[in-house]
Parts: structure tokens; sequence; C-alpha cells
């Protein structure tokens, strides 16, 4: 099975260019605000001399504030990790500098943003086709270890705090 195989269900068959378009796919907006901070990650360690991990950091700290964004660079940066340990470091990814490729994701992209996607909605059966996707039909327990404590810090199934009609209950102790 390649990246791009239609029966594979954990994404869309990716057109003969290679590239999807981001608005297709069913991404929240947190998920979509993954992809360029993957992209610097990639990016640094495919050339080290780049630095371009500190953009990786810089940009997750605009988009979600330095506590959340700083957080989402430092986990999302062990999964790449992770994922590039298992694939030989070999990953097709578009330059996160350029415009062009802002709309687009590479079929690798967007394995990595499904299995993100699924591992927090705790879809067992999608989030294990992503991972067979992205990792080249292995189920490396790396990679499977790092997703799923990036989906447990990020989780989208965190539970809602219910409105109580009585005051907290704080004291001050002196």
């Amino acid at each position: 099975m390649t990246p791009y195989d239609k029966s594979n269900e954990a994404q869309p068959a990716c057109p003969p260019d290679g590239n999807l378009l981001i608005d297709t796919l069913e991404l929240d907006e947190f998920e979509r605000g993954l992809l360029t901070v993957a992209r610097h990650f990639f990016t640094s360690f495919e050339t080290p001399a780049m630095q371009s991990w500190g953009h990786a950091f810089a940009v997750a700290d605009e988009r979600w504030g330095e506590a959340l964004g700083l957080a989402v660079a430092y986990r999302l940066q062990k999964v790449i990790r992770a994922v590039l340990d298992a694939r030989d470091h070999s990953i097709c990814f578009h330059d996160p500098m350029t415009p062009a490729s802002r709309d687009f994701a590479t079929g690798d992209e967007v394995n990595l943003l499904f299995m993100l996607h699924h591992m927090r909605r705790d879809e067992t059966g999608e989030a294990r086709a992503a991972v067979m996707a992205l990792c080249l039909d292995m189920m490396d327990p790396h990679v499977i270890r790092a997703g799923l404590a990036f989906a447990d810090r990020f989780s989208c199934g965190a539970k809602v705090r219910t409105h109580t009609s009585s005051p907290p209950d704080l004291r001050v102790v002196v």
C-alpha cells in the first residue's frame, strides 16, 4: 500500500500532482495550524543548518500564544522525530516559506495530520490506518506513542466543565 492508496480510508485519494487542497480535508482549525509548524520541523531535520526549528516554535507561539504554542510545538516535534526515524528520514513535504504551497498538502503531510486528527478523537481504526499509511505499512510503536502523547495533551474530547449555581468551595487558611 502506498501513502496515496485509494483503498485506505484514512485519507482521500491523492491527485496526480501529489497535492491535496487543505480546505477539502476534514480537519479542525487547530490541526490545520499544525501543518506550517510541522513543515518547519521537517525542514530543520532535513537541513539542520537552516535552524528552521526556531521558526516552528515562533509560528506556534504566534498562533496559540506562548503557553499553549510552545507545548504544541514541543510535542509535535517529538511526533515528527518518530515519523522520520520510522521512515529513514524520507518524507515528502512542502517548503513552509513558499506561499504557493500554503493551500496544499502532500500525501505524507495529510497522513500525519489525519493520524493526529483521529488520535485526538480516539478513533482507533482510522488512526491505525493513518499510521500504516504514514509509516509505509508499519505500525511503528514510537510513532504511535508520540502521537498518542500529543493527542492526550491536545485532545478533542476534553471534558467540558459544567456550571454550578453554588459558589466555589474556597477557603483562606491562615
